[in-house]
């Protein structure tokens, strides 16, 4: 028997103030009466029944003694043992397959040397009669054997399995963080259950506090590593310069750092004979040492005779070395060039707030897009193929385009295509700001991501009677009438508004807001960045039908819905290709890199997270007996109880 909390054994100081009670108990006083034949008369029973007196009194402080040191009991939770889960030689071997143990010396990496020092322990544990558990440290963390033992059918398995992650095509190493922390996790299941279990973690990187853990250190003492730790462009008075942090670790080295940049000045016009534009190389000489960062600049506009770079399609920053770790040696940059996104407005009234806040937008989105804006009035024919959007105000077209997303701002009458019935107009003569019809939010969208409805009145609109629920969702309503409906699939995305710009109180924030919300949702970037880390999760969109995905180690993918999430678990090069409604053909591409930390192989970190440490001497006690004294003190009290009412009987 153990005691998870000792110190509840101060609940029998109790006992001290229970006899220092009896100590302290009143004795019987002499006192004159006017008469002794009841006192005599009593103290005739009292001589009789005294024996049994003192029993009973004896039995009561008895009890009392008892239900003080039950408590203290409690207080210290006793609990006994269960020994048969109990393993005196049971280990857990963790294995960190983080990107660094990827790191070689004499073209041995150090995750071979760690699976081959795990296989050689394993081994005399079970010659030994003991019990392995071996984990996995990768992106995710995977246990390859659970508690086996020698008379286990899987003891023939470990060591087939453990050559088979060093002889493998492929590693079994993340190119990014190993998850040690998730193991640990993993590892504290069993040395709860058993507290004599001794968790090893072989691994690359040292821990200044490895706490209940027995590290051992695969590393080797000639290791270096020179990385690109990161690189990204600047633009500046109308051209880019290129930056690149680089970094050696455990060694002093000089090195050449070269930026190449391909599809320079690249036209967007792909007719055009410089489509693919030019390839520039430029490099710098730098001493790296201390294991300090140091930051390069390529600004081409600053060499003599080398032109300005106002776009590029790529850049690679790279470093020619034969270090202990080749994977962080090139680094490329992306966002140089913008894909034109041609936009039509179409109005017979000419409206300057409505083209301001069209022109603004080209200017808000003007380092992501190139925006060129067609404005067609007078009575002119609108286009209606070539653009990427169409926005119409007051006339419809007969015939919707079909290669574009379409906004109707104002329509009174409804084209064939959108299946809409379409009513009279209502209108508010002499409109005041407390006579407006006040419009209401329909389904929560991201169109309306940016919009007050509740702030936006009409003075005129028209009625829609009829419109299909399944193709249609409905964003505003106006005395029970839906005013903006928005469709989208894969081969139509059209938003429709029957009330007009003038007759509203759209400000000047909320129609622009109106505006972004429907670029952002039908012509949305592909990915937030260009450059993310290994098992970073990419939200993916796109504005075509289907995107596919073209990972750094050659598997393609193909996503149907958007937005998704991809986990990219090969460091490189991946793009992103989709066809749009005009049947062009777009690619965008991100850098996927090794996480920095990963890059540093001599780096220390402060606190090994590893397993709670149970104080328990002998075992792990897993089932108590508290309330079995719990209900013992019970009867004692009923006891006392029962005592004191026996009392004078």
């Amino acid at each position: 028997m153990s005691w998870y909390t000792p110190l509840g054994f101060l609940g029998l100081l109790g006992l001290a103030v229970l006899i220092l009670i009896y100590l302290l108990k009143p004795n019987y006083q002499n006192q004159a009466v006017s008469s002794t034949f009841i006192w005599k008369l009593s103290l005739k029973y009292r001589k009789r029944k005294n024996p049994i007196s003192k029993l009973r009194n004896l039995l009561i402080l008895l009890c009392q003694i008892l239900i003080i040191t039950s408590c203290a009991f409690v207080l210290a939770q006793p609990v006994l043992a269960d020994e048969k889960n109990v393993i005196s030689n049971e280990k857990i071997i963790i294995i960190d397959a983080s990107a660094n143990m990827m790191a070689s010396v004499d073209n041995e990496t150090r995750f071979e040397r760690a699976v081959r020092g795990a296989k050689e322990y394993v081994d005399s544990v079970l010659i030994d009669g003991g019990t392995v558990t071996v984990v996995l440290a990768q992106a995710k963390y995977y246990c390859m054997f659970y508690r086996v033992n020698s008379e286990s059918a899987e003891s023939n398995e470990i060591d087939v399995k453990l050559d088979d992650l060093i002889s493998g095509e492929q590693t079994a190493c993340t190119f990014g963080n190993g998850d040690i922390d998730g193991a640990m996790d993993f590892a504290e299941g069993i040395t709860r259950d058993n507290p004599l279990a001794e968790v090893y973690l072989y691994t690359g990187t040292t821990y200044l506090d490895n706490g209940n853990v027995t590290v051992i250190d695969v590393s080797e003492d000639n290791e270096w590593n020179v990385a690109v730790l990161n690189g990204y462009s600047e633009f500046s008075d109308g051209y880019y310069g290129f930056y690149a942090d680089v970094v050696s670790y455990g060694r002093d080295v000089r090195v050449t750092v070269t930026c190449e940049v391909s599809g320079i000045n690249a036209d967007a016009d792909p007719d055009k004979p410089n489509a693919d534009g030019i390839k520039s190389v430029y490099s710098q000489e730098v001493r790296l040492s201390g294991n300090r960062v140091e930051t390069l600049v390529f600004n081409p506009s600053d060499i003599d005779g080398a032109a300005g770079i106002y776009s590029y399609k790529s850049a690679k920053i790279g470093i020619e070395i034969n270090d202990s770790f080749l994977y962080d040696n090139d680094f490329y940059i992306y966002g140089g060039s913008r894909d034109r996104i041609n936009l039509q407005y179409a109005t017979t009234e000419r409206n300057p707030f409505f083209r301001n806040i069209v022109l603004g937008m080209r200017d808000a989105y003007l380092d992501t897009w190139d925006i060129r804006v067609s404005e067609v009035n007078d009575n002119k024919k609108p286009e209606l193929e070539g653009f990427d959007m169409y926005i119409f105000e007051h006339s419809m077209p007969e015939t919707l385009p079909k290669d574009g997303v379409v906004f109707l701002m104002g329509m009174v009458n409804a084209p064939s295509e959108l299946d809409i019935a379409m009513g009279d107009t209502i209108k508010i003569n002499n409109p005041s700001k407390d006579k407006l019809f006040w419009l209401t939010r329909g389904d929560n969208h991201p169109i309306m991501q940016f919009v007050n409805s509740t702030q936006i009145g009409v003075s005129a609109y028209t009625r829609i009677l009829d419109w299909d629920p399944d193709r249609y969702t409905p964003l505003m309503f106006c005395e029970g009438d839906p005013v903006i409906l928005v469709e989208n699939s894969s081969e139509i995305k059209r938003i429709v508004c029957t009330f007009d710009i003038h007759n509203s109180t759209l400000s000047m924030l909320d129609f622009p807001g109106l505006l972004y919300g429907i670029y952002e949702y039908f012509i949305p970037t592909t990915t937030d960045s260009f450059v993310y880390d290994v098992n970073q999760e990419i939200t993916v969109n796109a504005r075509g039908n289907d995107l596919t995905v073209s990972s750094a180690n050659g598997d393609v993918s193909v996503i149907h819905e958007v937005p998704s999430v991809i986990t990219p678990e090969v460091s490189g090069i991946y793009t992103f290709t989709q066809t749009l409604l005009s049947g062009r053909q777009v690619i965008d591409t991100v850098f996927v890199k090794i996480p920095q930390e990963q890059s540093n192989l001599i780096r220390e970190i402060e606190v090994l997270n590893g397993p709670v440490k149970i104080d328990i001497t002998e075992m792990e006690l897993i089932w108590d007996i508290i309330f079995y004294i719990l209900g013992f003190a019970v009867l004692l009290i009923f006891a006392e109880w029962w005592l004191n009412s026996r009392i004078g009987v």
